[in-house]
């Protein structure tokens, strides 16, 4: 165990004075095998040379010691150059699949970032959709308004007149001298419009054989039904538009929640996009370290089929 660690101990020293002299790349640390691993390795290693020496009839004796150590050393620097590989391949399978689950990722991430778009638009323009029709429907209100005003003037001048010759029919039924006045007070005018009730009691007409009264009354309460009609029409289209402020607000609150969920997703974009970023440039770091012009040619390179990791140059670990 003693000779063995010995071997150890040179092989390290020389590798530590040759990276001395060497300009191109400083020895690593990590690049030299654990203890107990190179000891395992030396002592199979020296198994081996003994054994076959035995094998030729040689005694333990006759082995020349600079032979042993340089066939050990070189079996050592197989044994760090198989580590390195091994390392390196995992590494390189391990980059690929990160690589791989990263831009799938991104791919996913920009699909819905393209969904949530398209229905942005499309909230977009059922809104306008539902602000014309909101406008649309404001100026008919508008209008109907105006319409409904007419007829109520219409329909209080028709009752004016039809009271002024409710009275001319009962002043002449008394056999009294009916004289119209020329205007009427605003007093005037709200009592016979408090009268209006009066006017569908047939009692309040006089006779029932006065056709002329009858004629009054049907003719009055087919103009109450209309405007009865037209206020219905109405408060109908101040419903409908309540009902469309109300969509048109739940729809504003749909394209609220959507602005939201883009700028959240935005955001986890561009952060995968960093990961991705400073994982290649530490990649690029690493790359750098190597020599511009390599001295040996067992040069490392990159596992096929890898596209941004590259392994630095062991020309420095061969010498």
């Amino acid at each position: 165990m003693s000779f063995v660690k010995s071997i150890l101990q040179q092989w390290r020293d020389r590798n530590l004075k040759k990276n001395t002299y060497s300009d191109s790349e400083q020895l690593i640390v990590s690049d030299i095998p654990g203890t107990d691993i190179a000891e395992q390795h030396l002592l199979e290693a020296l198994a081996r040379q003994i054994n076959d020496a035995v094998n030729n009839g040689k005694t333990i004796s006759s082995l020349n010691v600079e032979i042993v150590y340089e066939q050990l050393a070189e079996s050592l620097d197989r044994f760090k150059q198989e580590s390195l590989n091994t390392a390196r391949n995992e590494l390189s399978e391990k980059w690929r699949e990160e690589e791989s689950r990263r831009i799938a990722e991104i791919k996913n991430l920009q699909e819905q970032n393209a969904e949530l778009s398209h229905n942005y638009t499309e909230a977009q323009k059922r809104h306008a959709g539902a602000e014309r029709l909101r406008k649309t429907l404001s100026e008919r209100i508008h209008d109907l308004e105006n319409e409904l005003i007419t007829v109520r003037d219409g329909y209080e001048r028709e009752i004016e007149e039809k009271l002024r010759q409710i009275n001319k029919i009962k002043a002449q039924s008394l056999g009294i001298a009916y004289d119209e006045p020329d205007e009427k007070t605003e007093e005037e005018v709200s009592q016979n419009i408090e009268d209006t009730e009066k006017i569908f009691d047939c009692r309040s007409v006089g006779d029932e054989r006065d056709n002329e009264a009858i004629v009054i009354k049907h003719r009055y309460a087919s103009l109450y039904n209309k405007l009865n009609k037209a206020q219905n029409a109405l408060q109908e289209l101040r419903k409908e538009n309540r009902n469309i402020m109300k969509r048109d607000s739940r729809h504003q609150q749909r394209i609220k929640d959507l602005q939201e969920t883009t700028q959240k997703l935005r955001k986890e974009v561009r952060k995968l996009t960093e990961e991705l970023d400073q994982a290649l440039r530490k990649a690029g770091k690493k790359s750098s370290m190597s020599p511009t012009e390599p001295t040996s040619r067992h040069a490392h390179k990159p596992a096929p089929g890898l596209t941004s990791l590259i392994f630095p140059d062991d020309t420095a670990e061969n010498l």
